[in-house]
């Protein structure tokens, strides 16, 4: 995942909580943690994975070439820590807290331009977040069509 604010360059996998910061140049800045508990992944996370990833598919080829993979794919055995990050307009960073497919409610976890941790804000479900500014933030609304 990437994210990019003026002279920082805001880089992670999501395999740990670990955001490692760049200068433009390649220079490392610093490396932002969080303790974080790791989501063991269980059954019932895989069902309702690929469950959802049959439900974006219309086509039928597509949806039994899909099963196919699904039957033979090694799922990990833990969560992802994130699966998002953005800068706002003052340099902070916003980093989405990996929830489980069965999961709705997001959480954010915001640190200021030093690495420091803000603190926690929980946006409404089916809402992403598309930039951050100094007194709103602009999301996009999604209902259970999309």
């Amino acid at each position: 995942m990437l994210a990019v604010h003026g002279e920082r360059v805001y880089l992670g996998s999501g395999d740990s909580y670990e955001v490692v910061v760049y200068t433009p140049d390649g220079a490392l800045r610093r490396v932002i943690r969080k303790r974080h508990k790791a989501l063991d992944v269980t059954p019932e996370d895989v069902k309702a994975y690929e469950k959802n990833r049959l439900e974006e598919l219309a086509d039928e080829n597509w949806k039994r070439v899909t099963r196919l993979f699904a039957e033979k794919m090694d799922y990990p055995k833990t969560m992802p820590a994130y699966s998002h990050m953005l800068t706002d307009a003052s340099g902070n960073l916003w980093v989405n807290e990996y929830r489980r497919p069965t999961e709705e409610q997001p959480s954010w976890t915001v640190f200021d331009a030093e690495g420091r941790l803000l603190g926690m804000i929980e946006t409404p479900k089916r809402v992403a977040l598309l930039e951050v500014g100094a007194d709103f933030i602009l999301g996009r609304w999604t209902d259970e069509a999309n």
